[in-house]
């Protein structure tokens, strides 16, 4: 009873507080996977009910809201984080087919992650509404008078991600008015230990973590791009004191 409260309680607490139009709450608990799941894309098995810690997104700071809102899930087991998320969607655009293909051209979800936060390395992750991924590697600079420095490893990818996507329209076909894509993912934490960058987490770990969209509409000007939180600007992922905080968490330790 206790533990169906606090869930209840919590779903609460993200939708009023991103419906307010107050900031955003910063820090969130991935809380444990607690039941089974089949990578459909739908995001509609019971696993996911008390899961959502994002209802709202941003262009940036000055710039408000998109034009387009998602919803953003997220738990994990003692192997893999997952993640799914909901992008209402007009005009759904997917036309790249190979991994690392610049996806972020068209529609796509990414998450960054930044599992060290005493180190400068993020971990880049792309899904776009045909299944394609993309992932890299990145070395971030810190803010300096010469600007920010980046080196990205696209070579790099991932071992066993998974992703699916269900489409509620039609793809690639402006014609007609969509109405959202949705995709669920499933990422080994083991990536993370890649040459020593995290380790394994344990219960209590806090991750930096940032949500974005990027959205290609004929309902749209240009792309348009927004986040999980209001950050100064879209894409200086630098800023890390504007990210997310994602404290892996356990059910048990309630």
């Amino acid at each position: 009873m206790k533990k169906e409260l606090l869930n209840v309680l919590t779903i609460l607490f993200v939708v009023i507080s991103s419906l307010s139009g107050a900031e955003p709450n910063k820090q969130f608990f991935c809380r444990k996977k607690d039941g089974k799941l089949k990578l459909d894309g739908r995001i509609d098995e019971a696993v996911w009910q008390d899961k959502m810690v994002v209802v709202r997104f941003y262009k940036s700071r000055k710039q408000g809201e998109p034009k387009y809102q998602t919803e953003v899930y997220a738990m994990r087991d003692d192997e893999n984080l997952y993640i799914a998320a909901k992008m209402y969607d007009e005009d759904i655009v997917a036309n790249y087919t190979r991994r690392d293909d610049p996806i972020f051209d068209e529609d796509a979800f990414e998450v960054f992650i930044r599992p060290d936060l005493s180190k400068n390395f993020i971990f880049e992750f792309e899904f776009s509404p045909a299944g394609v991924i993309f992932d890299a590697l990145d070395r971030r600079g810190l803010p300096n008078s010469s600007g920010y420095r980046t080196v990205t490893r696209k070579a790099w990818n991932g071992t066993g991600i998974e992703c699916k996507t269900y489409i509620a329209g039609t793809l690639n076909d402006w014609s007609d008015k969509d109405k959202y894509w949705s995709v669920e993912i499933k990422i080994p934490l083991r990536n993370f230990t890649f040459r020593k960058i995290a380790e394994m987490p344990e219960k209590g770990s806090r991750w930096g973590i940032v949500f974005a969209r990027c959205e290609s509409s004929a309902y749209l000007e240009q792309v348009e791009y927004s986040a999980s939180i209001p950050l100064s600007r879209y894409g200086v992922w630098e800023n890390y004191s504007e990210w997310i905080i994602m404290e892996l968490h356990q059910e048990d330790s309630l």
